[in-house]
Parts: C-alpha cells; sequence; structure tokens
C-alpha cells in the first residue's frame, strides 16, 4: 500500500506501482474504524516497525534500516531532556522527511508540544533568512523564545570540553 498527494499521481503512473494507492483527501475525509484500531493498539508492541530508511549507497549498495517505535520513544526522550525542548520551543526543519535527522524534529514536536516549521529550501544557506522564515509562518506562542537548538548543544559540549581540561 502506498499513501500519497494527487499532486504525484502523474509521477506514481510512471512509476508503474500495481499496489493499492490511498490518497491523503480520502484518508481525511474516511471516518476511522475505532473497533479495529483499538484491536491493532492492543497487539502493538514497542519492538515493532516504525519506519524504514535507507542509506544512499555512496560507500557501497544502498542499505536499508528498520527502526522501532521502541528506538525512537528512547531516542527522544534523551534528546528532548537534553537539549531541553519544550512546548515554548519553535523548531526549525530544513531536513527532508525521508532523511533521518528530520526525525529529531517531527518527534521532538510530537513528544512536547512544540511547534515544528518546515523551512523553505531556498532559506538553507542563510541563518538569517531561516529566522525570517519563522517570523513569516505565523504568529507563535512562545515565538521569541526560538532558538537553535543545535547551537546550544554545541556551546554546551564546547563548555563541558573547555571545563573539564582544565581540571586534568
Amino acid at each position: 500500500m502506498l499513501v500519497a498527494d494527487w499532486t504525484y499521481e502523474r509521477e506514481l503512473n510512471a512509476l508503474g506501482f500495481a499496489g493499492t494507492v490511498i490518497f491523503m483527501d480520502e484518508l481525511e475525509a474516511g471516518e476511522a474504524d475505532e473497533e479495529l484500531l483499538g484491536q491493532i493498539r492492543k497487539q502493538a508492541m514497542d519492538m515493532d516497525p516504525l519506519y524504514g530508511i535507507f542509506t544512499s549507497g555512496s560507500t557501497r549498495g544502498a542499505q536499508g534500516v528498520v527502526v522501532s517505535h521502541r528506538s525512537v520513544i528512547d531516542f527522544i526522550d534523551c534528546f528532548t531532556s537534553l537539549f531541553d525542548i519544550t512546548e515554548q520551543d519553535v523548531i526549525g526543519n530544513q531536513a527532508p522527511f525521508d532523511f533521518d535527522v528530520s526525525v529529531k524534529d517531527i518527534y521532538s514536536g510530537l513528544k512536547t508540544g512544540a511547534c515544528v516549521e518546515l523551512i523553505p529550501k531556498q532559506f538553507f544557506l542563510s541563518q538569517k533568512a531561516v529566522g525570517l522564515s519563522v517570523r513569516e509562518a505565523g504568529d507563535h506562542s512562545g515565538m521569541g523564545s526560538f532558538r537553535t537548538v543545535y547551537s546550544d548543544y554545541l556551546k554546551r559540549a564546547l563548555r563541558t570540553r573547555c571545563l573539564s581540561r582544565s581540571d586534568g
């Protein structure tokens, strides 16, 4: 089964995909089968696959990795704690959703309630433009606390490294 947006219908036809294609608007218009969902949830395990991701194959042939729910839960618990991400934060995402780096942004937002803003590709190379892009997206509570999580991490890491060197 493949879930897609109508804007990709031509590309899907060109692929010759023989499986079932469900379009997003059909999913959104349909009613959830709560009884079936309840049965699925009762059988679900934390080690069940959440997603699969493939390498680019730049060093060898492309390789796939299946990531479980538990792996993402454990990672995001640590990640959001380490960077103190809360519902007051706005996370700027520039990684495509098929790239594993996007997991940090997507699931940190889902766990904490932080706002995740998708940064348009044309702004990737300019920090000033990234700030403008996020501001243009709308007035969010916590916008004043917008920060670059990775810059906070770098500052902490450097401070820790400097302190540990001065001790010994």
